[in-house]
C-alpha cells in the first residue's frame, strides 16, 4: 500500500475515522484520551458518529467521512463483527477503500472474537501481539501503541516533535 491519502487542501490534519459498536463505547472513550494530544498538536482529527448533528443524514454523514478519511480505527469485538451496519454499511466500503490503497485501515482488538474468519484476518491486528485490550494487565500500553502507530501515519512536514 502506498500509504493514507494525502489531507486535503483545506486542512493539513489527518483525518481518522473510528468504526465500532455501540456495546464498545468504552473502549472508544479510552481510545479518544490516547489520540488527545494528537488533536491537540493539531495534526489529526477523530471523527467518529457522536460527531453528527441534529438535522444531519447520520448513514449519508458516516459514508461521506469514510471516503474523506485517511486513516480509518476499527474496533474489533464480536459485537463489531455482529452489528449489521457496522458489518454491512461500513465495513464493506472501509475494505473497498483500502483495497484501492485508498485508505489505512487499523483494527484494533478490543475484546476477543473470531476476526480470524473474517477480511480482517488480511490485516495487521493491533496490539501488534494480537492480545485484546480487555484482557490485558495494562491496556493503556496498547493505546500508547496504537497512538504512535496514528502518529506514524501523519506525513512528516505537520508532525510536532
Amino acid at each position: 500500500m502506498s500509504g493514507p491519502a494525502q489531507p486535503d487542501l483545506k486542512s493539513d490534519r489527518l483525518r481518522v475515522f473510528v468504526s465500532y459498536s455501540r456495546r464498545d463505547s468504552g473502549f472508544f472513550d479510552e481510545l479518544v484520551v490516547h489520540l488527545s494530544i494528537l488533536q491537540r498538536q493539531g495534526i489529526i482529527d477523530v471523527w467518529h458518529e457522536g460527531r453528527i448533528r441534529a438535522g444531519q443524514s447520520w448513514k449519508s454523514e458516516v459514508a461521506e467521512q469514510i471516503e474523506l478519511a485517511d486513516v480509518i480505527i476499527l474496533l474489533v469485538s464480536a459485537d463489531f463483527l455482529a452489528s449489521d451496519f457496522c458489518w454491512d454499511f461500513e465495513l464493506t466500503r472501509i475494505l473497498e477503500r483500502q483495497d484501492r490503497g485508498e485508505v489505512e485501515v487499523l483494527p484494533v482488538l478490543v475484546r476477543v472474537c473470531a476476526w480470524s474468519h473474517t477480511p480482517l484476518k488480511a490485516l495487521p491486528m493491533l496490539p501488534n501481539d494480537a492480545v485484546p485490550i480487555a484482557d490485558r494487565e495494562s491496556p493503556d500500553e496498547a493505546w500508547v501503541e496504537l497512538a504512535r502507530t496514528v502518529k506514524s501515519l501523519v506525513p512528516k512536514s505537520t508532525q510536532v516533535a
